[in-house]
């Protein structure tokens, strides 16, 4: 395991500004990027590792309503999902509940 030397040189390379941003908790969005037998481009991140405590720099894992970032050092899952997709995920719950209770009201 490890970050690719590219990817290290990369966010050593980065703003500092970029890099405090991480360390806060945030994941600080990078660009789009491509690798070598990638048939497209996927957006990177940079993000503190909660195990570790490296800066990361790594693309959204799995499908959107479960997302992860995940440490190259250590291996370490770091949730991903996106604040409208919770939204959309509660209010989906809140229709399917007052589904229930009209069918069990009549």
């Amino acid at each position: 395991m490890g970050m690719l030397l590219s990817d290290a040189l990369a966010v050593q390379r980065l703003p500092e500004r970029q890099k405090k941003l991480a360390r806060s908790g945030r994941k600080v969005y990078l660009g789009h990027e491509t690798r070598t037998g990638w048939s497209g481009y996927l957006p990177f991140y940079l993000f503190q590792c909660p195990n570790c405590l490296r800066l990361a720099k790594d693309y959204p894992h799995s499908y959107p309503e479960n997302q992860y970032l995940a440490c190259p050092e250590c291996g370490a899952k770091v949730s991903f999902v996106r604040f409208w997709i919770r939204v959309n995920e509660f209010f989906s719950f809140i229709r399917f509940l007052f589904r229930l209770r009209l069918r069990f009201t009549k």
